[in-house]
């Protein structure tokens, strides 16, 4: 609840790589709330006006990952997640994330999927 205050406070001040910070941590609180349109929204201001802080952008983008799965759209979540993955290589935490993820969303695809009969 500290660190959702702090970086509240620090997104209506901050500018450059901190805003992005700032706006990732955004996202992501939002993502945890279950306001997945709304951390969604976030992740694009992120991607079209702090594009240049890739760090943050990509792992805004497992955000948005997250949130499409979230939102039952499995196709458009392992789509941003493989483009992370092929992306942003210099990222190695990015990498092992967005590869979890991936596999997650495999994994219950897959079960779902095998619950199907014809």
């Amino acid at each position: 609840a500290k660190a959702k205050e702090a970086y509240a406070k620090l997104n209506k001040i901050a500018k450059g790589e901190l805003k992005a910070e700032a706006l990732y941590y955004d996202a992501y609180f939002k993502n945890k709330e279950g306001k997945f349109d709304a951390s969604n929204k976030v992740v694009e201001k992120i991607a079209v006006d702090y594009s240049g802080y890739k760090y943050f952008g990509s792992k805004a983008l497992i955000i948005m990952a997250k949130n499409y799965f979230s939102l039952e759209d499995s196709f458009q979540a392992t789509e941003i997640l493989q483009s992370v993955i092929d992306n942003f290589a210099e990222f190695d935490d990015v990498i092992a994330e967005a590869k979890k993820e991936l596999d997650f969303i495999k994994s219950e695809e897959a079960k779902r999927n095998s619950s199907i009969t014809n």
